[in-house]
């Protein structure tokens, strides 16, 4: 979802990656030179209002997405995560 500098109404702006649905989409970050951001989706299975399930089960559907501005494609970079919840960038921000 993104809002404009003015707010208003939210705009949907990535739904799926790769034919997963987006479900538990949180903690997200953008690189302004590259117009890319990445965010995290925790599980495939469970929406955020059911955040204690998707940690109490211990499934390991959690992934980070990349969405680029510029193609508009969401692409998966990191699979198979236990219940991930924020980004880890290394020091000079060229990394997870």
């Amino acid at each position: 979802m993104k809002v404009g500098p003015e707010g208003g109404l939210a705009e949907l702006v990535v739904d799926q990656a790769e034919g997963r649905k987006v479900m538990f989409a949180n903690h997200g970050y953008r690189r302004r030179r590259r117009y890319v951001f990445y965010f995290n989706d925790s599980s495939d299975k469970y929406h955020f209002r059911d955040a204690f399930f998707a940690a109490l089960i211990s499934e390991w559907t959690g992934k980070v997405i990349r969405y680029g501005k510029k193609m508009k494609e969401a692409k998966v970079v990191m699979d198979n995560l236990r219940c991930n919840n924020g980004l880890a960038l290394n020091k000079d921000r060229s990394s997870f």
